[in-house]
């Protein structure tokens, strides 16, 4: 899953182009590239009957709705991957038919510009479906 974000675009988002670390768990897989705790991007996915908690759990917590990506789409603030969270940064969720998809970053100079979230997102649910 790692391939499917180019490394121009890692490199926009951080900066820099860190190893990724892709890591499954609990059905979720992640794709985690990391400079320090706070400057990371990461890309996840599950399926619907798999990661429906979590989604809904950040639905409630959304900061708005994204509209022309997958079948749903919000923004929410914080970070989210398979294997770690938290209060900075912020996280673009998708439904795409039977997928669900989590696009979030944390930068030390603040939120990642929402468009960047969404064009990444176009790219990895166009390439891997």
């Amino acid at each position: 899953m790692c391939s499917s974000v180019p490394d121009s675009t890692v490199q926009s988002v951080l900066g820099s182009v860190p190893k990724p670390d892709e890591t499954s768990q609990f059905g979720v897989t992640s794709c985690v590239w990391e400079v320090n705790d706070d400057q990371r991007l990461a890309v996840s996915t599950g399926q619907v009957n798999i990661y429906q908690t979590a989604y809904d759990t950040s639905k409630g917590n959304q900061t708005g709705n994204v509209p022309g990506i997958g079948d749903e789409a919000f923004v929410v603030k914080g970070f989210t991957s398979a294997t770690s969270g938290g209060t900075s940064g912020t996280t673009l969720w998708v439904i795409e038919g039977q997928q669900i998809w989590a696009i979030s970053a944390e930068l030390e100079s603040g939120d990642v510009d929402q468009a960047t979230l969404e064009s990444i997102a176009k790219g990895v649910i166009a390439a891997t479906s």
